[in-house]
């Protein structure tokens, strides 16, 4: 066995494994403040003080500058709700999918896939309106 090697293998060099995992956790954190724009076409998505990440909804992933560097990115609609996917040049995977339930609130559900597919965090945040007053 390899120093290092962990099981992780796949021949990937291990400063390019630390380098995917820390863009995933960037990438993965999460905002105290959302604005989540939609259009008939296009969905724009800012946190806290990042750039906007603006999407053409159902069309192929795209690069976009997300603040830090180049990703890929797309957003669609599925059944569960506004679904946008955001994959690591160098492994790894950010998985959103915002709803919206009865009183405004929304909900962002994100799943964090680090290299290989291999599911690390999912996580559940709860967003109300700005200025709703309620909780």
């Amino acid at each position: 066995m390899r120093p290092g090697g962990g099981g992780m293998g796949g021949g990937m060099d291990p400063e390019e494994m630390r380098r995917a995992m820390e863009e995933t956790r960037r990438i993965a954190g999460t905002a105290a403040r959302l604005d989540l724009t939609l259009s008939p076409e296009t969905t724009e998505l800012a946190q806290d003080s990042t750039p906007p990440l603006s999407l053409e909804l159902e069309a192929e992933p795209t690069s976009v500058f997300d603040g830090m560097g180049e990703i890929q990115a797309s957003a669609k609609w599925t059944r569960k709700g506004l679904k946008i996917e955001r994959e690591i040049p160098n492994g790894g995977e950010v998985v959103d999918t915002y709803t919206l339930e009865e009183g405004g609130r929304l909900i962002l559900r994100r799943e964090v896939r680090m290299l290989r597919g291999r599911t690390e965090v999912r996580v559940k945040t709860v967003y109300r309106k700005e200025g709703s007053g309620g909780t």
